[in-house]
């Protein structure tokens, strides 16, 4: 199930027809596969994030930024066929308001919304397409459409990269999952690294914070396809308590264990 393998987090998902209404079109094209996700977890997580290197970062990176400082997300929309990079003030209203429009669906406040965008770069997110598609993600949130997510966010991968572990720890087992898309950057508009990894472990506040760099130097940052890095690239990690352990701090074995079973996840999918 991927990234909602953890207990505690559903995913679901939408065919807007980002790609193609970016593109000119006047109406959603006929078999349009799913384009747009969102992952609730029942509970506020403990988040950690990386993100591009890049000098030029897309308005979903950005905002993400503002909202992790908060450290109390509990919702991720991602959308494929538009990476809404490059498209100036317009493009940090339509982040905002993609965040806004899932937390009002979620009933959750905006900075509890963490936004990712992948896809053609410099062209405005068809935000009628978008809004239908969050609300109807939204009404079908399920355990079981986590798989369902990781097609959602694909853009030129040729098959959904997931993977999942339990790990037993002292405090009692727990579960991790996770989903990517792309292994490097390629061209603007064929990939970006988008990953998510999630976990029903319950920590102290901080932990994904600080584990997030050592996890992607360990699995993401060792492919590289040419050296250069997209405007979008995101990784996520997400903990939420669900599994009912006493609090993982750092430095202890639990955090030990954790972050290898973290790392084990993302070295599955890593590979492109």
């Amino acid at each position: 199930m991927a990234v909602t393998f953890a207990g505690g987090f559903r995913a679901g998902t939408a065919a807007c027809g980002i790609k193609a209404f970016t593109a000119g079109a006047k109406a959603i094209p006929t078999e349009q596969k799913s384009d747009l996700c969102v992952v609730l977890s029942e509970r506020a997580c403990d988040t950690g994030g990386v993100f591009t290197t890049n000098k030029v970062k897309s308005a979903s990176v950005v905002i993400d930024h503002l909202h992790l400082q908060h450290n109390r997300v509990r919702a991720l929309v991602i959308n494929s066929g538009n990476a809404n990079a490059c498209t100036g003030a317009q493009g940090f209203k339509d982040a905002l308001l993609m965040a806004k429009l899932t937390a009002d669906n979620l009933d959750l406040d905006p900075d509890q919304v963490l936004v990712s965008s992948t896809g053609v770069i410099g062209r405005y997110m068809p935000m009628q397409a978008v809004r239908s598609g969050i609300e109807a993600a939204c009404a079908d949130l399920d355990a079981a459409h986590g798989d369902d997510a990781a097609r959602a966010i694909m853009t030129t991968d040729s098959v959904p990269k997931t993977s999942s572990l339990e790990v037993e720890l002292s405090a009692g087992r727990v579960k991790i999952g996770g989903m990517c898309k792309g292994s490097g950057m390629i061209h603007p508009n064929m990939a970006t690294m988008l990953a998510y990894i999630t976990t029903d472990a319950a920590v102290a506040p901080g932990l994904m914070a600080a584990m997030v760099k050592p996890v992607a130097d360990r699995s993401f940052n060792q492919v590289s396809v040419d050296g250069d890095s997209s405007t979008n690239d995101t990784f996520l990690l997400l903990a939420n308590g669900d599994a009912g352990n006493r609090p993982i701090t750092a430095g202890s074995p639990d955090a030990a264990a954790l972050q290898a079973g973290i790392v084990e996840v993302a070295q599955i999918m890593a590979p492109s």
